[in-house]
């Protein structure tokens, strides 16, 4: 069971900015491919991860989905 007690000296602050994540505010090699793209246009990935790569649509607003297929690439989707 939790103790709540050392919530107390909890201090809730109001109005303080978040910073801005690396992946908002800087240059992505796929970042240009991403923002030309429609919805419903795809392309080719061959690294081993795409998980930076959502992050760094999920801050400019765009909505991807990914498939990884059996020789390891990834097709990598605008769909928002």
């Amino acid at each position: 069971m939790a103790d709540f007690r050392e919530f107390e000296e909890v201090k809730i602050e109001k109005n303080v900015p978040m910073p801005v994540r690396y992946a908002c505010n800087g240059r992505s090699r796929w970042g240009e491919a991403l923002g030309k793209m429609k919805i419903n246009d795809s392309f080719k990935y061959t690294g081993k991860s795409v998980s930076n790569m959502f992050i760094y649509a999920k801050c400019r607003g765009i909505k991807i989905r990914t498939h990884r297929y059996d020789d390891g690439t990834f097709r990598i989707w605008r769909v928002g």
